[in-house]
């Protein structure tokens, strides 16, 4: 049951079934050591693009929550600090998104994948690919 205290976050009719459509970008698995430099990079800066907008659009959101106080006849309380929350990381951001909104079950799982999925681009693509990426010999047909 909704907690009285907290706004519920859920999935609309065949929202679900919309977002996975549009997100219908290439498995980084498929990426392998065959392909070219410039199209791996291409896909992550393309992942890393959409992943920053993602953080952008939750702080943005959680701003515009820390400002319902102010309007006139609000009946809503924040605890939010606006002016931090640009420099907040996506983990933070979905803590604090946690902390004022109930979330569906469904959306919470979206979330907490895009969030690995973001830490594990940012994080470790690279650094586990290293040896590939630094090595002529250990990219053949790279040229």
């Amino acid at each position: 049951m909704p907690s009285r205290e907290k706004h519920v976050i859920t999935f609309d009719s065949g929202a679900k079934q919309r977002l996975d459509e549009i997100s219908d970008l290439p498995d980084l698995d498929s990426v392998s050591d065959d392909d070219r430099v410039t199209d791996i990079c291409m896909f992550f800066g393309a992942a890393a693009y959409y992943a920053q907008f993602f953080e952008e659009a939750i702080a943005q959101f959680l701003g515009t929550y820390a400002r319902l106080p102010q309007l006139e006849g609000s009946t809503i309380a924040t605890k939010l600090d606006e002016q931090s929350l640009d420099k907040n990381t996506m983990g933070l951001l979905l803590k604090k998104l946690r902390i004022h909104f109930e979330i569906d079950v469904e959306i919470d799982a979206v979330l907490s994948e895009a969030l690995t999925k973001r830490n594990y681009l940012m994080h470790e693509f690279f650094k586990q690919r290293e040896k590939d990426f630094s090595s002529m010999e250990r990219r053949p047909g790279w040229n």
